[in-house]
């Protein structure tokens, strides 16, 4: 495929500081514009009171009028990166915007390479390198046999 998967460790926000000014930037302010955002910088009434109405609503009748409904948020987040990608960025040459940049790099030859539907699932399952002992994989206290693995070749496993 001609991708390396990188992950940092799961909440270490300092190993991921690209992202973490990205969600600063789009979805923290996209989160205050619904009615029931309920955040650290609230009034605590207010936080608890949004958050006992919701509730209340979603076990009485299996829903509250004060959620957005599925679509609404998906325009909302469709709407909010797409306002974040026109906008000028102080980082990108010249202020450009990352639209600008990315229409940029098509224009000089930049291609786009997909990645195909069954390269999807394998790119994000987690693997771990075993080594096999008699065509045997040993893996969580349970063994798995596979005549044409030979012995002591590398193979990788999903946790």
């Amino acid at each position: 495929m001609g991708i390396t998967k990188l992950h940092s460790l799961p909440q270490n926000s300092q190993a991921r500081g690209i992202i973490e000014r990205f969600n600063g930037s789009v979805w923290n302010p996209l989160s205050k514009e619904f009615d029931t955002y309920i955040g650290a910088d609230m009034d605590r009434q207010a936080r608890q009171k949004s958050f006992k109405t919701t509730r209340k609503d979603i076990k009485q009748f299996g829903a509250s009028s004060k959620l957005p409904s599925w679509q609404e948020f998906l325009t909302a987040c469709v709407n909010a990166v797409a306002s974040y990608n026109a906008k000028p960025h102080s980082s990108l040459p010249g202020k450009m915007s990352p639209n600008q940049m990315w229409e940029y790099h098509v224009s000089t030859g930049f291609e786009i390479v997909p990645v195909l539907e069954h390269e999807k699932n394998d790119l994000f399952r987690p693997y771990v390198k075993r080594r096999t002992r008699r065509a045997m994989i040993e893996w969580l206290t349970n063994s798995y046999f596979h005549r044409k693995r030979p012995i002591g070749t590398a193979c990788h496993t999903s946790p």
